[in-house]
């Protein structure tokens, strides 16, 4: 006998249903004449309640779809049943298709970029099953500054964050050279670069996200010595100092160290990883990994997302 729809036996095999990938061009106010992607993982409706959901923001000469293949959030996303909203940078905005993190115009709250990143998150928690308690942001390069700026604007709107070679907000210089961020962070005590936060919101903040930073000690585009400010700017808000409580060899060779930083209830409002001789790249455990990542044994992205609490 042939089996039909109507056999138990082909009956009791579940269908599986793919990820589902797609743009959104309806999700409101776009002050930063952004794009919006969201990926819905493959057999969404195995999982009960109300899932995940992580935003992507991709580095320059980037775009969307490369930043979900280099980083390798889809299958995490599925094995956890998150959902990914990725913002997507026009050529016409920025010609190197950099977020523009360094100006004002696109990184205070209510105007451009940051408030259309600000947009695509409403949009997404209000159309898709999202828990608002398990937002998280993750950036790289120009994207994870980008984030930055997200954090210091709509710390509402997340409750956890990754950056990955970026900058403190207002870590740019003036003038000529204004898309670069400052030579010597270190010029900054922690409660000015913390003072540059609080003056972009316009209420004090609920509650602050915590933050995640990871950089490469010879990232000749974005100085260690970034990830060292951002520390700071943090830890300040966060009201502890920028000394780390804990020191954590994530290998035997201790390339890779994660420090902790506690405050005085014991949690860990920022940490910080520190990939020995990486450079502008996305560290992986991949050889195949191509230019924009290298293989140093350790994958970056599933790391973070056992930050975000979406894997074990």
């Amino acid at each position: 006998m042939l089996l039909g729809a109507a056999d138990p036996a082909f009956a009791a095999v579940p269908r599986s249903r793919a990820a589902v990938f797609r743009e959104v061009t309806d999700f409101g106010n776009n002050p930063g004449n952004l794009r919006m992607f969201v990926r819905e993982p493959a057999d969404a409706g195995q999982f009960e309640g109300k899932r995940p959901l992580v935003l992507l923001l991709h580095g320059c000469g980037q775009d969307a779809a490369g930043i979900l293949r280099l980083s390798g959030w889809g299958a995490i996303a599925d094995s956890a049943g998150a959902y990914l909203v990725l913002a997507e940078q026009k050529g016409s905005n920025n010609p190197w298709r950099c977020f523009n993190w360094y100006r004002g115009a696109d990184t205070e709250r209510g105007r451009g970029e940051v408030a259309s990143i600000a947009r695509i998150i409403e949009h997404a928690v209000t159309k898709y099953p999202i828990d608002k308690e398990r937002v998280s942001a993750y950036g790289v390069s120009a994207g994870g500054a980008m984030v930055v700026a997200l954090m210091a604007c709509y710390p509402q709107h997340i409750t956890g964050a990754a950056v990955l070679a970026g900058t403190p907000y207002g870590g740019v210089l003036k003038g000529e050279a204004e898309r670069r961020p400052i030579v010597h962070p270190s010029a900054l005590r922690p409660d000015e670069w913390a003072a540059r936060v609080f003056a972009a919101r316009l209420d004090p903040a609920s509650h602050e996200p915590r933050l995640v930073v990871m950089h490469g000690t010879r990232d000749p585009v974005a100085d260690f010595e970034l990830a060292r400010a951002l520390v700071a700017q943090w830890t300040a808000i966060a009201g502890t100092d920028s000394i780390p409580d804990t020191d954590e060899r994530i290998d035997a060779t201790s390339e890779i160290r994660r420090f902790g930083y506690r405050d005085s209830k014991g949690r860990e409002p920022v940490v910080l990883y520190r990939i020995k001789d990486l450079g502008h790249r996305l560290a992986q455990d991949d050889e195949g990994s191509g230019w924009l990542g290298k293989d140093v044994g350790f994958n970056s992205t599933r790391a973070i997302a056992r930050e975000f609490g979406l894997l074990p």
